[in-house]
């Protein structure tokens, strides 16, 4: 998008410019008492935006020094701004040789760093930008090894990071050594998604967004669901009735585990569907006291699905408009031959189908084909990665390929649960930028499938089904630990979902 806007006219100085006047503004906003700044700039574009926020910062009347780090090279635009600096220090001046004339230059160690550093107010990360692919390196680590000890030492300045903090992979989320802890990152035209994800998240701080006009090439892969990007769920007509808004079954359980689809259950009716039953057997469900669902009991009372319960399940699916498959259903081989029959049986017979927990590991234990389903998958990053067969940590290295890579093997629109879930399906990508760590709860993703299924209903696509109920999930989770303060129950999200979809139907 940036080198689209260089040809069509608008010059890459011109762009920088911009860049730091946009970055100083909003560093004034969030800091207005800021009163002396140090700015940090290496050799790249990135340092160049710095050079203007120093330029722009000094026009305002603060104090501003600017600390040059030492490199082999420096880019173009860097050393156009640089000569439009007065002076500047440099941590090593046996490699000053490119450096524009009438630059003052003035050679500082690394300890004189650090006084400038416990002397200031704010200090201006604009060391690295989006290429970083691994550990910041020589002078640049130098510096902000020098930036974390002067915060450990008690010094109280804040950092603002231009576009991304220095020692983050901005396309995965990545955590490098050493790294810069921002305080406010100011992200230029868009967030970059891998400030989205974490361990990167944790150092971003506020992360603003703030246009340069950028021209837009092509949709982004991925795309934050708030705002204008949220799916449309339509308003309540007044004379509506209950089969307007869609008819749920569950398929979960076993004796040991009745609570999974009772809250699965919950989820759904809260989340505005207008029926919700559940397939079970007798004895299960003695304990079940949810008096808005329904029951269709099975014949058989053994204590978990097996082989012989499909025929009987599947002549019930035709009264439905989406299954739920998998919450306490069980790992015997007995339940997934089961699955298994029943997904060729829901794909005859052309069924929203959203598949969690238990039906999940059962796909990626037996290899059952998912291909042809009109579905959603809701793994967290552990029956992910069974799913994908490699290590967790590798998995969640690159959440964004993860899903992707999800979606490509198993054919329906895969959500990857976690601190910034991730959907992707073939409209592309979205992450939930909001949540709560209280959402970390026994259940939580029982309910998720639950406020899923029932969107599965009203929506017009799985996408968009998925897309909006992990965005209402994470937003029940807010508002159920305001109400409580702390910790909160999987039931207490479901109950809170209701609140979220009326908002959405005003």
């Amino acid at each position: 998008m940036d080198l689209l806007t260089i040809e069509r006219g608008t010059s890459a100085g011109v762009l920088m410019k911009r860049a730091g006047l946009a970055v100083s503004q909003a560093l004034l906003r969030r800091f207005p008492n800021a009163r002396d700044v140090v700015v940090l700039c290496g050799p790249g574009n990135n340092g160049g935006d710095g050079l203007v926020v120093a330029k722009e910062l000094r026009g305002c009347g603060l104090c501003v020094r600017v600390v040059v780090t030492a490199a082999d090279k420096y880019s173009e635009e860097f050393l156009l701004q640089l000569a439009e600096q007065s002076e500047v220090c440099v941590l090593d001046a046996g490699r000053t040789a490119l450096f524009p004339p009438g630059v003052a230059l003035r050679v500082i160690s690394p300890e004189g760093l650090q006084v400038l550093l416990r002397r200031c107010d704010v200090v201006v990360d604009a060391l690295l930008g989006t290429g970083q692919r691994s550990s910041p390196r020589q002078s640049i680590a130098e510096v902000i090894q020098r930036v974390e000890m002067a915060r450990s030492q008690g010094a109280r300045f804040q950092v603002v990071s231009v576009d991304v903090p220095t020692g983050v992979d901005a396309d995965t989320g990545q955590l490098f050594t050493p790294h810069i802890s921002a305080d406010l990152t100011v992200c230029v035209q868009a967030i970059k998604r891998g400030l989205l994800q974490f361990p990167a998240r944790a150092v971003c701080g506020a992360i603003e967004s703030v246009s340069i006009g950028i021209l837009e090439a092509e949709p982004c892969d991925f795309v934050a669901l708030e705002g204008a990007a949220l799916p449309v769920l339509g308003k309540r007509r007044a004379d509506s009735h209950k089969g307007d808004f869609g008819r749920v079954v569950v398929v979960g359980g076993s004796l040991g585990m009745p609570g999974a689809p009772s809250l699965t259950a919950l989820a759904a009716l809260c989340a505005g569907a207008g029926t919700v039953s559940w397939v079970t057997k007798r004895s299960w469900c003695a304990s079940f006291a949810l008096a808005e669902c329904m029951r269709e009991v099975l014949s058989d009372d053994s204590d978990t699905f097996g082989p012989g319960d499909a025929e009987e399940v599947l002549s019930l699916l035709g009264r439905f408009d989406v299954v739920i498959l998998g919450p306490g259903m069980g790992l015997t081989k007995g339940t997934g031959e089961f699955l298994s029959r029943l997904c060729d049986g829901i794909r005859v017979l052309g069924k929203r189908v959203v598949l969690d927990a238990d039906a999940i590991n059962q796909v990626s234990i037996l290899g059952i084909d998912l291909r042809g389903l009109d579905g959603v998958i809701t793994p967290h990053p552990g029956e992910a990665s069974r799913m994908l067969g490699r290590p967790t940590p590798a998995l969640q290295a690159n959440r964004f390929n993860s899903v992707r890579e999800l979606w490509q093997k198993y054919g329906v629109v895969a959500v990857l649960k976690g601190a910034g879930t991730l959907v992707y399906g073939d409209q592309g990508g979205r992450i939930v930028c909001c949540g709560t760590p209280y959402l970390a709860t026994a259940g939580s993703g029982d309910v998720l499938a639950g406020i899923i299924g029932a969107l599965c209903a009203r929506c017009e696509s799985a996408f968009d089904a998925a897309s909006l109920g992990v965005w209402t999930h994470a937003v029940a989770g807010i508002r159920a630990s305001e109400v409580t303060g702390g910790p909160i129950l999987a039931s207490d999200i479901a109950r809170a979902a209701s609140g979220v979809i009326g908002g959405l139907e005003a």
